[in-house]
């Protein structure tokens, strides 16, 4: 409030939708007063300075960092929020607090190209129209935090939970396609989730699970292939199964430079995954993934059909 008066403060990403993971980042998205008829601008570089200066005052604040020229201006920090109920008042001349848990904190400014807070409502309206998605999106978010450092950061050419997020629901909703126009549709994967559903319960969880790494590993090729969740309604000859992860799509498309093309919901010149250029490390991750539990899966097989073994 001392450096943007007015201002207010508005919780998004996966702390918002719900899909938040040990180690998420909590993102803020700061709004100012607009004038009348006039769009929210971020603010100017003097003022990120400022408000950045006036983060690192703080005792439960450290490893402030600056990031103004990226498309949305932002500062990275870490949070340690003090036990104290007089947390807004404490600066680094206080006697420190007792502390919790850092919180990695990315603060960032509402503008018109700012679309965070409006992202929560796609990924929490898909969260509500398929089961498998909160869990899958958990598993999948801590499967890329235990892949080399920066694979699930899109500041080091990793990949952002949100277009993580966008391509597990792009593949949720073709198996929802498919089996909803081909009756008695069953996946290739069939064969290493055991064809009869797996554990009791987990079968609609391990089948999605094993089309995603089969979908993005060995049956992907990101120079080629568009990822769409939502895609424009199709012709009619053009079945919607073949428009959410369109093959050689992105060579027609304006992304056809990108490492890997994943569009946006809320606005399809926006590439969610434009600066994901170690995306064949992680796809390399998936293949990997799915060869081993396609490996486990064959000597479970083998294990339950020898002489003298029962399956239970």
């Amino acid at each position: 409030q001392k450096a943007l008066p007015g201002c207010r403060a508005i919780v998004y990403g996966s702390c918002a939708t719900g899909l938040r993971v040990a180690s998420s980042d909590l993102d803020i998205v700061i709004e100012t007063p607009a004038m009348p008829g006039i769009l929210h601008q971020p603010p100017s570089p003097d003022k990120l300075r400022m408000v950045s200066e006036m983060l690192s005052e703080q005792t439960w604040i450290s490893h402030v960092k600056t990031i103004p020229h990226a498309s949305i201006p932002l500062i990275k920090a870490l949070a340690t929020p003090p036990r104290a109920s007089n947390t807004s008042t404490t600066t680094k001349s206080s006697t420190t607090p007792t502390t919790t848990t850092p919180i990695a904190l990315d603060l960032s400014f509402a503008s018109s190209a700012h679309r965070g807070p409006a992202s929560v409502g796609v990924i929490k309206n898909l969260v509500a129209n398929f089961s498998e998605m909160a869990p899958l999106a958990v598993v999948l978010k801590c499967f890329l935090k235990t892949l080399p450092i920066g694979l699930a950061d899109p500041f080091k050419g990793g990949l952002s939970s949100y277009a993580l997020v966008l391509m597990l629901a792009a593949v949720l909703r073709l198996r929802s396609e498919l089996k909803r126009h081909f009756e008695g549709f069953r996946f290739a994967t069939d064969d290493v989730k055991g064809g009869g559903g797996g554990v009791e319960g987990y079968g609609d969880l391990a089948e999605a699970f094993l089309l995603f790494l089969e979908t993005y590993g060995p049956g992907f090729d990101p120079a080629e292939d568009l990822v769409v969740v939502f895609p424009p309604p199709p012709p009619p000859a053009l079945p919607p199964w073949l428009q959410l992860i369109k093959r050689g799509g992105k060579r027609e498309s304006a992304f056809e430079i990108d490492t890997l093309a994943v569009i946006d919901p809320l606005d399809p010149t926006n590439n969610t995954a434009r600066s994901a250029y170690r995306f064949p490390e992680v796809q390399s991750a998936l293949t990997q993934a799915l060869t081993r539990l396609r490996a486990t899966a064959d000597a479970a097989r083998r294990s339950f059909s020898a002489p003298g073994v029962e399956s239970t």
